[in-house]
């Protein structure tokens, strides 16, 4: 709307009532923001030769870890579903051997049926996960 000489009080009116609704229905209430900056974080060390950053909202969690040749070899029966963001690994199971590269995802279930152990193929391999918190 445009206006050309003075305010009528009828719109100027208007405007408040609504400004003041729309504060009120925002009392409270905070933004949430749906970007992860994983940049800002600080890396943590949960074991020799892994580090990770974690971003939790509620029940669930975006997980980036950065596996280094460092990491002792250990089986894992923990479940993961992810996408490997760099580098490309091994992963053992009792079944078999799988390779992952940068831009595979994989799904593999919890338990002891499905135990892992990953071997690196380059000097670092970094993946992202979504897992419960």
């Amino acid at each position: 709307m445009r206006l050309t000489g003075a305010e009528s009080p009828n719109n100027s009116m208007q405007r408040t009532a609504l400004r003041a609704a729309a504060e009120r229905h925002d009392v409270g209430r905070t933004r949430m923001s749906y970007a992860v900056d994983f940049e800002s974080m600080p890396w943590e060390t949960p074991a020799q030769g892994i580090r990770q950053k974690v971003h939790r909202v509620g029940a669930r969690a975006l997980r980036l870890v950065e596996y280094s040749e460092t990491m002792p070899p250990h089986w894992c029966t923990a479940g993961h579903v992810g996408h490997i963001v760099a580098g490309s690994l091994e992963i053992e199971f009792k079944t078999g051997v799988e390779r992952f590269q940068a831009g595979d995802a994989l799904f593999i279930p919890e338990g002891p049926a499905h135990a892992h152990r990953a071997v690196l193929l380059t000097a670092t391999a970094v993946a992202l996960f979504v897992e419960d918190a």
